[in-house]
C-alpha cells in the first residue's frame, strides 16, 4: 500500500511537470479533508412539520453542495425534553465537532439561543420556522440578526382565510375550539402564544364566532375536555397552535377528534396523511428549502450568517382534506360544500 501511494505521488508529480497548470496535490489534500458536520435539532419526531421541513433541508444542501461534498448531518429528537436539549448542547459544545446547528420550531431555536450566548465561541445557527424571531429574542432584527445566527422565520399564521374556509364547510359554524399546550419554555415563547391566541380570538369575534380555548397539561385530558367544550360551548370543530405539546400528541388528538365525532383541523398540512380531517397552513418542506440555502452560504461560501438578513418565505397556506377523517369526525357535507371540495386541487382521499 506504501509503495502505490509513492507510485500515485510520482505520477501525479510527473503530470503536473509535463502540464503545469495541473493542480493534483491540490485535489488530493482536499479530497482527503474532513467532512464538515451538521448537527439538526428538532422538537419531537411526532412533528409532521419539522420532519418535512429537515427531509427538504438534507435534499436541497446535497443537490446544491454534490452528495461528496455535502457535510455529515445528524439529526436528533429531543422528544420535547429541556433536559434532553441541554444534554445534547453540553456534548456539542464540549466536542466542538460540528460546523453548524440547524433547529427547528420557536421553542428549541430559543432555547439554543440562549445556551450559545453563555458560552465562548459557539458553533453557527441557523433557526427554522421560527415565529416572530426579533420579539423572541433569537435575533436582534431581521436585517442584522447581530449573532453568529441567521435563519428563516414563519410566516404570519393566516387565521382569517382558515375561519372563512372552515365556515365554507360549516355555514352553521358557531364556535371553535382551538387546542393548545401549556408552555414549558421560555417566558417569550408563551407570550408568542397568547398573540397567537388574541389574533385568533379577534378574528374568530369578527366573524360572528366564538373561539373557545382548551389548554391541556397532559394527553389523557384531551378527549374529556373537548367533550366538556362541545357540551358547554357547541364547538362543531377543533383547531390547534402548533406548539410542543400539540406536535407531540398529535396521535392522541386524532383519537379524542374519532371517539367523539368532532372534526380536526390541524395548523399543518401534512397531519391529514395522519389522521385530521383537515390541515391548514403550509408545508414544512418549504422552509427546509430556504435554510439549506442559508446554510449553503456558510459552508460554501463562507459567509458570516451575522450578515445573512432573515429569510420570509412569500408563502401562501394552503386547505387540505382527508375524506375517510372528515366522515370518522362527523363531518356531514352539504351540496355547497362537495362542490367547493370538488374545486379544491389538495384534496386527498386516504383510501387510494
Amino acid at each position: 500500500m506504501v509503495a502505490f501511494g509513492k507510485y500515485i505521488q510520482s505520477l501525479i508529480a510527473r503530470v503536473e511537470e509535463l502540464f503545469p497548470s495541473f493542480r493534483g496535490r491540490d485535489l488530493l489534500l482536499s479530497e482527503s479533508k474532513v467532512r464538515q458536520r451538521v448537527l439538526v435539532i428538532i422538537p419531537h419526531d411526532k412533528s409532521w412539520w419539522a420532519i418535512n421541513a429537515v427531509q427538504q433541508f438534507v435534499s436541497t444542501l446535497r443537490e446544491q453542495m454534490g452528495y461528496q461534498a455535502a457535510p455529515e448531518i445528524d439529526i436528533v429528537s429531543i422528544q420535547s425534553s429541556y433536559d434532553v436539549l441541554i444534554s445534547l448542547l453540553t456534548t456539542v459544545h464540549t466536542e466542538a465537532r460540528y460546523d453548524l446547528v440547524v433547529t427547528v420550531g420557536s421553542w428549541v431555536s430559543r432555547e439554543v439561543r440562549d445556551f450559545f450566548d453563555g458560552i465562548p465561541n459557539p458553533p453557527p445557527q441557523i433557526f427554522c420556522g421560527v415565529i416572530d424571531p426579533v420579539g423572541l429574542g433569537v435575533v436582534d432584527s431581521l436585517e442584522a440578526p447581530g449573532r453568529p445566527v441567521s435563519g428563516v422565520a414563519a410566516a404570519p399564521f393566516n387565521f382569517e382565510l382558515q375561519v372563512d374556509m372552515l365556515r365554507a364547510l360549516q355555514p352553521d359554524l358557531s364556535a371553535i375550539g382551538v387546542v393548545f399546550g401549556e408552555s414549558a419554555g421560555a417566558e417569550s415563547v408563551s407570550m408568542i402564544i397568547r398573540q397567537q391566541l388574541a389574533r385568533f380570538d379577534q378574528v374568530c369575534r369578527d366573524r360572528g364566532v366564538v373561539l373557545v380555548l382548551i389548554s391541556i397539561a397532559v394527553a389523557q385530558d384531551i378527549e374529556p375536555l373537548l367533550r366538556a367544550a362541545r357540551e358547554k360551548h357547541g364547538i362543531g370543530v377543533v383547531c390547534v397552535l402548533n406548539d410542543l405539546f400539540v406536535s407531540s400528541h398529535m396521535d392522541s388528538l386524532v383519537v379524542a377528534c374519532n371517539s367523539i365525532a368532532i372534526p380536526l383541523c390541524a395548523s399543518e398540512v401534512s397531519s391529514v396523511y395522519h389522521g385530521a380531517a383537515m390541515g391548514f397552513g403550509e408545508h414544512g418542506g418549504v422552509y427546509g428549502m430556504y435554510s439549506a440555502s442559508l446554510a449553503y452560504e456558510l459552508l460554501v461560501n463562507h459567509r458570516a450568517l451575522s450578515t445573512l438578513p432573515i429569510l420570509v418565505p412569500p408563502i401562501q397556506p394552503t386547505m387540505r382534506y382527508n375524506y375517510d377523517a372528515m366522515v370518522a369526525q362527523g363531518v356531514v357535507l352539504s351540496p355547497s360544500a362537495c362542490h367547493l371540495l370538488s374545486m379544491v386541487s389538495v384534496f386527498f382521499h386516504s383510501k387510494q
